[in-house]
């Protein structure tokens, strides 16, 4: 139990703002829970790493029918 403690220790002082990483973020699908998440994503990815980018990728196609 000691040794997993040991390894867990660092974890706590890990500020994810402070690093220099940039996340490339994928989302298939934006319907329903698709949409869902990606809206909350966006307010993560601000507080997290305000550079990185967010592909949201749906191949649905949005067609426009005109009802008789």
């Amino acid at each position: 139990m000691k040794k997993i403690y040991h390894v867990l220790e660092h974890l706590t002082d890990f500020d994810p703002s402070k690093t220099d990483v940039n996340y490339r973020l994928f989302i298939l699908g934006c319907g329903g829970t698709g949409g869902y998440v990606a809206q909350h994503v966006a307010q993560i990815r601000k507080l997290i790493s305000p550079k990185s980018e967010i592909f949201l990728i749906d191949p649905d196609i949005v067609e426009r029918k005109v009802r008789p």
